[in-house]
C-alpha cells in the first residue's frame, strides 16, 4: 500500500480528528480531515483527486498560519507521520453530513 492509500484508509475510520500531512512541501488534509477543516476555515478550497487505481478522494491545502491559530484553541499533537488536531464536539456532530458535502464539491 502506498502513502496515499494508507492516508485514505485512516480517513475511512476518522471520527473526530484533523490529520495534516506534509506532502509536496505543504500541509494537506484528506477526506474527513478536509471536511472538518472546512468547518473551521470555510475559505479553504476543496480539491478532488484520484489514486493511480482510480479511487476518488478530496483534499485541501492547509495554510501554516491557520495551524498556528488553531494551536491556540485546540489540542494539536505533532508526530513523525502527521499533525493530529482534535476537533470540537460541535464540529464532530456534523460528521453525518459528509456524503452530502462531498456531493456538493465542484467536479
Amino acid at each position: 500500500m502506498n502513502r496515499i492509500d494508507t492516508i485514505l484508509e485512516k480517513e475511512r475510520t476518522n471520527t473526530d480528528r484533523i490529520f495534516l500531512y506534509l506532502k509536496e512541501d505543504r500541509l494537506m488534509a484528506f477526506g474527513y480531515s478536509a471536511y472538518f477543516a472546512t468547518w473551521l476555515f470555510p475559505e479553504l478550497e476543496v480539491i478532488r483527486g484520484s489514486t493511480s487505481e482510480g479511487v476518488k478522494f478530496v483534499y485541501i491545502y492547509f495554510p501554516a498560519a491557520s495551524l498556528f491559530s488553531l494551536s491556540d484553541r485546540m489540542t494539536a499533537l505533532v508526530g513523525d507521520e502527521y499533525i493530529e488536531i482534535i476537533v470540537p464536539e460541535k464540529i464532530n456532530s456534523y460528521r453525518e453530513q459528509f456524503e452530502a458535502w462531498m456531493n456538493n464539491i465542484k467536479k
